[in-house]
């Protein structure tokens, strides 16, 4: 054999080797020895898993043409409207920012000029809105000028001062539960005594130190047997509500309070437990109830697809009185 044919056949040989060593390393990838996977026992006994034939994919219907396409897509707002310019206001701003040629910053300058001119108009025509619509103008029912105001609070101190000597004339009085050494009780039998005094609401002070309260203020005590454990008063000077026609008690302040804050929790109080009505509550309190178009009657299913029924609607909740429904056969000009 000559050179040349060895040559070749060495060659041939380690072609051979080469090609080799993928395939066995796959087969013994696909069937390891006994050795390899001894724990799973001998072939014989297993049951091999039977293969499920795979699941075809459905393929994606072929796109369609026609009228139809690019209905899901909402459409673009019309230009310069409020919805546009909340769209492309800030990019057209970041546009001037990044490269703030003339054009670029007298582009946006325009348009946020004409954004505040929009928003200048709408407020025009609200405020002739407000000053032509008397249930939209909230100054009648909260005034704003000095002389409003201090006629409404002038109107709600005097209807509270008498419901506040209706609850004395009722039996309510006010249990003041104080210590002699407290601080906050000498500036609290002050208030007391106002409120003692002016609306006739009794106060009884309740010691729970067994000691005289800290002023003259009051020259009759009661020492606590007990009524302080069962209302779970923790520090003085607490206040609460006294009914004697049922022996009800309603908390009324904890802390140092003035006559004008005890006045108010008074009412507070007396509402809560039901000794005052709901009107005698907002007279006390607001002068008078304001209507909310929340408390109106349920509004009709198709109301949002139709404006004019929706400002018909709403009209009707703010002012039942002034929009109450004409019928056509009681109009003045109808036959009877």
């Amino acid at each position: 054999m000559s050179a040349i044919s060895k040559h070749r056949l060495l060659g041939a040989c380690l072609l051979a080797l080469l090609s080799w060593p993928p395939l066995a390393v796959s087969q013994q990838a696909r069937e390891p020895d006994y050795y390899e996977d001894r724990a799973r026992g001998w072939f014989w006994r297993e049951v091999r898993p039977v293969a499920k034939p795979a699941t075809p994919t459905p393929k994606p219907p072929p796109p369609t043409s026609g009228v139809g396409q690019g209905t899901d897509t909402a459409p673009a707002p019309a230009p310069l409207t409020s919805e546009w310019i909340r769209q492309n206001l800030d990019r057209y701003r970041d546009l001037a920012m990044d490269d703030p040629t003339p054009e670029n910053v007298e582009r946006y300058m325009l348009l946020q000029r004409y954004a505040v001119d929009k928003a200048d108009r709408f407020s025009t025509t609200w405020m002739q809105v407000v000053r032509n619509t008397p249930y939209l103008d909230e100054s009648i029912n909260r005034p704003l000028s000095t002389a409003g105001k201090n006629t409404t609070q002038a109107q709600i101190l005097e209807f509270r001062y008498s419901l506040l000597k209706k609850l004395a004339d009722r039996g309510i009085g006010i249990w003041y539960f104080y210590r002699s050494d407290c601080p906050y009780c000498v500036r609290q039998e002050a208030s007391l005594a106002i409120v003692e005094r002016v609306h006739g609401l009794p106060v009884l002070p309740i010691s729970m130190d067994g000691l005289p309260p800290p002023t003259d203020a009051f020259a009759r005590y009661v020492l606590d047997s007990g009524q302080a454990q069962t209302l779970s008063v923790r520090g003085t000077p607490t206040l609460y509500l006294n009914n004697t026609a049922d022996g009800s008690v309603e908390r009324l302040t904890v802390g140092l309070r003035a006559a004008d804050e005890i006045e108010d929790a008074l009412i507070h109080a007396a509402r809560r437990a039901n000794w005052i009505t709901e009107e005698e509550f907002v007279r006390a309190t607001q002068g008078r109830a304001f209507p909310l178009l929340v408390d109106g009657e349920p509004p009709p299913a198709d109301l949002a697809n139709d404006p004019d029924m929706l400002l018909a609607y709403l009209r009707a909740t703010a002012a039942p009185d002034q929009f109450t429904p004409i019928e056509p056969s009681r109009s003045p000009g109808a036959a009877r």
